[in-house]
């Protein structure tokens, strides 16, 4: 076994040296005891049976470690005893998932199945997703900002900002703004974009944050990652009294606009093994985000509202190509299979519909105050 780790360490600078980045390089190998390790241009590393092993025994432990102080943030120890005083630790080495996502999604493969895979897929490429992803109203964060009591001195965190779709509009507005971003890459664009923003590399659930520490916890298209008890556990314990959580989600709602581009390439995403999609999107004003149902039934969140803007967004066959190049469920599939998906649906668009596409979409704002209930 120490041989094996001898042969891990020999791999992670080998990694660090063709990445040109040695943490990156070292954290990912340290955070996917699989099979296919991913730096840089998605270099393919085998892993040898006894090595594979080092691996596990190192994922196996952090991972325990993990799960240990979860329960101690909870307030339990390591047999779920419920206990007082624990103190949450820093964070963790994310996992990541194996084996690959293989199912199609219409647009971001199944978010709520906990996948780190599909979860941090999007960093690949920063240049493509900064130009393809859309902003979002005005009005929506304008609603946030103004139930905080200043504005000027406000504490927002945000959750998975990615290339700064939402961050922007956050920094004209608060005082202070701080993220939680899980993607490498990301994490280097919005260094760079924004220099006055304090951006925490890591998952939201488990990273080192002050707890009641944020005026607001804001998530704009990324919170329908978060999982389990941390989509309301987590904000309440970051969050001050009487603090705000709000979700923006991007909804694509049925519409004659779209000249039925979108029910007319069912078929396209079924060839390619998607069958478990029903296209049967919501009607404009009658989106119910599924938070909102969360913090209504909650004992920790109350004044629930939910506003909903029209945001339609109108593409060229190229610039929607570069959307879908964005979405995680296209992300994972295999480069072959993904390019073949991609022509056939952009075809669709130059041949069928003169080479514009409009997407009908509503933009979500969710917002939820906390309560000093434990």
């Amino acid at each position: 076994m120490e041989r094996a780790r001898d042969q891990l360490r020999q791999i992670r600078r080998t990694l660090a040296d063709r990445a040109g980045d040695e943490p990156t390089a070292g954290d990912d190998v340290d955070r996917c005891p699989i099979e296919i390790a991913e730096i840089g241009q998605r270099s393919l590393v085998a892993i040898q049976p006894n090595l594979a092993a080092a691996l596990d025994e190192q994922f196996t432990d952090r991972k325990r470690r993990k799960d240990m102080t979860r329960r101690a943030a909870r307030g339990q120890d390591d047999f779920g005893r419920t206990g007082r005083g624990q103190r949450r630790s820093v964070a963790h080495p994310r996992q990541c998932a194996s084996p690959l996502h293989d199912r199609l999604g219409m647009w971001e493969a199944s978010p709520m199945d906990g996948s780190d895979q599909l979860r941090t897929s999007f960093d690949v490429d920063p240049d493509r997703y900064e130009r393809a992803r859309p902003t979002y109203p005005a009005e929506l964060f304008d609603a946030i900002i103004e139930r905080l009591p200043d504005a000027s001195t406000t504490h927002v965190l945000e959750v998975g900002p990615g290339t700064g779709q939402a961050t922007r509009a956050l920094v004209e507005r608060a005082g202070r703004l701080s993220a939680v971003e899980p993607g490498a890459r990301f994490v280097e664009r919005l260094a760079k974009n924004y220099p006055n923003v304090e951006v925490h590399y890591g998952d939201f659930e488990t990273v080192d944050l002050e707890l009641h520490s944020f005026d607001a916890v804001v998530a704009a298209t990324s919170y329908h990652w978060i999982t389990g008890e941390d989509r309301i556990a987590r904000p309440h314990e970051l969050l001050r009294p009487d603090g705000w959580l709000a979700t923006i989600d991007m909804v694509q709602v049925g519409d004659p606009i779209d000249r039925g581009y979108f029910e007319r390439v069912q078929p396209i995403y079924a060839s390619f093994g998607d069958h478990s999609h029903n296209w049967s999107p919501p009607k404009r004003g009658s989106v119910d985000p599924k938070l909102a149902a969360e913090a209504r039934a909650s004992s920790v969140f109350d004044d629930v509202t939910v506003i909903e803007v029209d945001w339609n967004q109108t593409y060229s066959s190229a610039q929607y190509r570069d959307l879908v190049m964005t979405y995680s469920g296209t992300l994972v599939m295999e480069p072959d299979k993904q390019q073949d998906l991609v022509d056939q649906l952009v075809a669709v668009i130059d041949d069928e519909y003169d080479g514009v596409l409009v997407r009908p979409l509503v933009a979500v704002l969710t917002l939820a105050q906390a309560t000093d209930a434990p």
